[in-house]
C-alpha cells in the first residue's frame, strides 16, 4: 500500500514544489510502513485528532527505516513484529481542522521507536484532502526531525533484523517530506469518529535546508528499498 500512496501524493506535492523554488537535496533516510492502525476521535463538527499506530492484533503492521547515505542499512520491522515484546512502535498524531469539502489542515508529530527504544522524532505539517471515493490521503513537510539514541546509547536504530548508524551526514534537525494513505468507504470525510482504518505512511529525510524541494518528487517510495 505504501506504494499506491506514493502515486496518489504525485499532484499534491508537485503543486507545492513549484512554489518552493529549486533548492536541492540528497535524502539520506527514508521510513515507511503499512497496516498502521487509524483512528479518529471528533472534538467538534469540524476538528478532531486523528492517530496511526502500530498494531499487532488486527491489522499486523510492517515497515521498515532505511538510511540511504553511505554506508547504507536498513532496520527491517517484519509483519507483525508488535506481537514479539520488543519496544518497536509507531505512533503517528495530527490535528484535523476541516476546511472545506474534502480539505483539512493539520498538524502534529510522528515518532519511530527501534526495537531497544531509540526514537525517530518530527513535527509534521500540512494538508488533508479526499478526491473523492472514499480516499484521503496527507501530504506535508517534517521539521525538527532527530534520531535519538535513547537506553543503551549504542549509536544504531535496530529493526527485528538488520540497522544502520543513527550518525547520519549534516547537523541534525533534519527535515523531509511525509505522505499518508488510508480508503474508507463509509463515514465521509472526518465526519464521524472511526479505529482500525488500514493506514500507509511514507516519509523521506533530508539534511536542512531544502524540504519543500523535496515534494518535488512525485512519489516518496521511489528510491524505497522495500521487500
Amino acid at each position: 500500500m505504501a506504494f499506491v500512496s506514493a502515486r496518489v501524493m504525485g499532484g499534491a506535492v508537485v503543486a507545492l514544489a513549484i512554489a518552493a523554488g529549486s533548492a536541492t537535496a540528497d535524502v539520506i533516510a527514508t521510513f515507511g510502513y503499512t497496516d498502521l492502525n487509524g483512528r479518529y476521535v471528533k472534538s467538534s463538527a469540524t476538528t478532531g485528532t486523528f492517530t496511526a499506530r502500530a498494531d499487532g492484533g488486527v491489522l499486523n503492521t510492517g515497515g521498515d527505516v532505511t538510511r540511504l547515505a553511505a554506508p547504507g542499512g536498513t532496520a527491517q520491522f517484519d509483519t507483525g513484529f508488535m506481537d514479539l515484546g520488543t519496544f518497536a512502535d509507531v505512533l503517528i498524531t495530527l490535528s484535523v481542522t476541516v476546511t472545506g469539502v474534502g480539505e483539512a489542515t493539520g498538524a502534529g508529530t510522528v515518532v519511530l521507536t527501534d526495537v531497544d527504544g531509540d526514537t525517530l522524532t518530527a513535527d509534521i505539517g500540512g494538508i488533508w484532502q479526499s478526491p473523492g471515493g472514499g480516499v484521503v490521503f496527507y501530504s506535508g513537510l517534517l521539521s525538527n526531525v532527530f534520531f535519538n539514541d535513547n537506553g543503551a546509547a549504542d549509536g544504531t536504530f535496530d529493526g527485528i533484523s538488520g540497522s544502520f548508524d543513527m550518525d547520519l551526514p549534516g547537523d541534525p534537525p533534519y527535515t523531509g517530506a511525509f505522505s499518508q494513505l488510508y480508503i474508507r468507504f463509509t463515514g465521509g470525510f472526518f465526519t464521524n469518529n472511526f479505529n482500525n482504518q488500514t493506514v500507509s505512511a511514507d516519509g523521506q529525510i533530508i539534511p536542512a535546508p531544502g524540504a519543500l524541494a523535496l515534494l518535488g518528487v512525485a512519489g516518496l517510495a521511489a528510491r524505497r528499498r522495500r521487500a
